[in-house]
């Protein structure tokens, strides 16, 4: 890290090569699909690299690279949702799209009924390994939103498998 603070381009491409798959899987998760993962991935490793040299703790480099990725995300989160509400989607629709997705699902499923702040907490928590305070600098909130999120994203799964098992008479596992 240091090495390519110093502008070392070999530390610069390892730190890439290191980074780039785990922001890439951040950014699916965070979309729920893979859809403009990689474009948003490149433009915040530009940023990555434009800003690198102002960061003055590198052991903040994942929140910081993080927020970088979970920004670009959510700006395009933001502009497909004001393109959805342009559609009309009526009662029909909305029982046809429940009954493909049928009661049993998995947990990856589960994950993507999750308010999209909630998912990125709990990803960044279990999957990643971050603390809670680097979460907080990673979405740009304070720790104790950090922890509301987290809180609520364990109560909804919760929730959501429970309601699964009432729904199927407690045989949601095949």
């Amino acid at each position: 890290m240091i090495r390519a603070l110093e502008g070392d381009r070999q530390a610069l491409d390892k730190l890439a090569r290191r980074w780039w798959p785990r922001h890439y899987t951040h950014a699916c998760r965070l979309l729920g699909h893979s859809d403009g993962a990689a474009d948003i991935v490149q433009e915040a490793w530009s940023q990555i690299l434009t800003g690198l040299r102002k960061l003055k703790d590198v052991s903040r480099f994942p929140a910081w690279s993080y927020s970088i990725v979970s920004r670009g995300c959510y700006d395009l989160i933001r502009r497909k949702q004001s393109d959805r509400k342009n559609e009309t989607i009526n009662d029909d629709q909305i029982s046809e799209r429940r009954a493909d997705h049928g009661l049993k699902m998995d947990m990856e499923k589960a994950l993507k009924q999750l308010p999209g702040e909630q998912k990125a907490a709990l990803s960044l928590f279990y999957v990643e390994g971050l603390k809670v305070s680097e979460i907080a600098i990673a979405l740009e909130i304070p720790t104790g939103t950090v922890k509301t999120r987290l809180f609520h994203a364990r109560n909804n799964l919760k929730t959501f498998f429970k309601d699964n098992e009432d729904n199927t008479g407690g045989n949601h596992h095949e």
